[in-house]
């Protein structure tokens, strides 16, 4: 049996750990202030804001180019040059930020004549490019294997963001416009710290550089991973972006952007574990030694073992702490909560085995793979809203996450020797009955 024992696994644990325990505290905190400003706003109005903040969201990936992984690739080569990786990359970031803050900008402008809208767009066009630089340095962070940093990044900044926007709802009689200016403040002056922190810690030299060959390189190499994230934050942005083109009440609206805005919070847990293994799942790929086909099979079968029973509870839970959390607008949002977390399964799955498939460079088959879930998504969603209302938004997303996960475990079986039914069949058969036994007689 294979072990993914040993240095690259200690490092898998090491930053993951770092990385987890920063997304864990960004819930944690994000979650505390989300529930503060659903509450104060209602959710006819926390459905717009939620609305645009999505909107800005949905051209992050443009601005982030797919370069995530190709750092950690590229630094994983004994032949890269950090400093020129960092000095390219980082020309690279301003030239893709400032393209993607541009088109959300002119775009949003366009189609939205009021002028709350157009303001909410400006400054989350601000935040955009604040949001991509503090993210760059983070992937140089960690493709240097130093997670920790990120960590003490999230637990500074995350928090402050938290509290500039909840003192100006409580203390100054603010509005969203106010709040969207302290979650760009806040991107900003991270991107700035991290600046810092690189130039202290990492690269002395930092400045963009310009390396026409090495710059077109990584963007040959970025072009699949710029498909697959753009796809990834359709799938998780989509449902609130598209709730605006729907005929759903209000109302219903907010409680939808609600669970959507939990649900894509929940999914920065896998996301980060994904982005630790990224740099040792490479250089287990450069060996061949199986411990990439390892780390599939083990995420698999923990996912569904351990998340299933906590998302079957939650069916039970949620629509009894949902008032308690949001206030008694959203009463009815409950059911929705509940069940839009039951796409964390598919998704954890679809994005781990993504992560696997980049390590082995077929970039383009884990691009093509949540494309295809993209597709069936966006194919799927106005119709089944307008024939089931909001459990509609969260079918159209499962089915499209449900493309995902199984197109990108058929893949990594078919370039490796990941054995599907062995790896999948028992787990979720054990998760599919005890489903149903709790539907059947009653207790979900």
């Amino acid at each position: 049996m294979k072990s993914i024992a040993g240095g690259g696994f200690h490092s898998i644990l090491s930053n993951g750990s770092y990385l987890f325990s920063g997304r864990v505290l960004n819930i944690i905190v994000r979650g505390i202030y989300i529930s503060l400003v659903a509450r104060l706003l209602g959710p006819e109005i926390y459905g717009i804001f939620a609305s645009f903040q999505a909107w800005y969201l949905g051209f992050l990936p443009l601005a982030l180019f797919g370069m995530q992984g190709i750092i950690a690739i590229e630094l994983a080569r004994s032949t890269t040059d950090p400093h020129q990786l960092a000095g390219a990359s980082l020309t690279l970031r301003f030239i893709t930020a400032f393209s993607a803050s541009s088109i959300c900008l002119l775009a949003g402008w366009l189609l939205n004549p009021d002028p709350l809208s157009r303001h909410l767009i400006l400054v989350f066009s601000i935040a955009m490019l604040g949001r991509s630089l503090a993210n760059w340095t983070e992937d140089i962070l960690i493709a240097h294997e130093r997670a920790h940093y990120s960590l003490r990044m999230e637990g500074l900044f995350r928090p402050l963001e938290a509290i500039l926007g909840a003192s100006w709802l409580l203390l100054g009689d603010g509005g969203i416009i106010e709040v969207a200016l302290m979650h760009a403040l806040s991107w900003w002056l991270q991107a700035l710290a991290g600046f810092w922190l690189i130039r202290k810690r990492f690269v002395a030299t930092l400045k963009p550089t310009w390396a026409p060959a090495f710059m077109t390189r990584m963007l040959a190499m970025a072009v699949p991973l710029l498909i697959s994230g753009f796809s990834i934050n359709w799938l998780l942005q989509g449902p609130v972006i598209l709730l605006r083109y729907t005929r759903l009440p209000e109302q219903a609206i907010g409680f939808l952007a609600l669970a959507f805005q939990i649900f894509s919070l929940s999914c920065s847990v896998p996301m980060s574990l994904g982005m630790a293994a990224l740099p040792v799942l490479s250089r287990a790929a450069q060996r061949n030694d199986g411990k990439d086909v390892f780390f599939a099979e083990t995420m698999i079968k923990a996912i569904v073992f351990l998340a299933a029973p906590a998302l079957i509870a939650s069916i039970y839970i949620m629509p009894i702490v949902t008032p308690w959390l949001f206030g008694a607008a959203y009463a009815d949002a409950g059911k929705l909560l509940a069940w839009s977390l039951w796409l964390l399964i598919p998704f954890a799955i679809g994005y781990l085995l993504s992560q696997v498939l980049i390590a082995q460079k077929k970039l383009k088959s884990a691009g093509l793979s949540v494309l295809a879930g993209m597709t069936v998504f966006s194919a799927g969603y106005i119709y089944l809203v307008d024939r089931f209302g909001a459990n509609g938004a969260i079918l159209a997303c499962a089915m499209g996450l449900i493309t995902w996960g199984l197109l990108s475990m058929a893949l990594v079986a078919f370039y490796s020797r990941l054995n599907m039914i062995k790896t999948l069949a028992l787990p979720v058969t054990c998760a599919v009955l005890v489903l149903y036994g709790g539907l059947y007689f009653g207790l979900l």
